[in-house]
């Protein structure tokens, strides 16, 4: 998984840094899909702004979080990207096993329409 970490308008110290890859290692759990993570560290006057883009396969997944210190911040935005990335891994579990179900259900149809033919 490639990690950018970009700092606009404050300085990106070692310590703020690691505790973002640190937190990231939780997204990184749920799933081996995951390809890219950008994260965005944002200070606008007493706002700090995190904001992560995440690819997960050939989707992207984009999270973003306003509070009053840079860590609160990352944990709000980290919080985000794990629930949308757990909804969207539900709904591939979900889209295949719906496919799964059709296969053999139609393989059945189609195996007691030959058994009455042949009487």
């Amino acid at each position: 998984m490639e990690v950018n970490i970009t700092a606009r308008h404050l300085e990106l110290t070692p310590a703020l840094k690691e505790y973002a890859e640190k937190r990231l290692q939780h997204v990184k759990k749920l799933t081996n899909r995951i390809t890219t993570a950008n994260i965005v560290l944002n200070v606008e006057r007493d706002r700090h702004i995190a904001e992560i883009t995440i690819g997960v396969s050939k989707n992207k997944i984009n999270a973003k979080a306003i509070a009053g210190d840079m860590y609160s911040a990352m944990d709000f935005v980290v919080d985000k990207v794990v629930k949308q990335l757990k909804r969207h891994l539900e709904k591939l579990k979900n889209h295949k096993v719906s496919q799964d179900t059709d296969i053999w259900e139609n393989i059945e149809e189609s195996e007691g329409s030959q058994g009455v033919e042949d009487l």
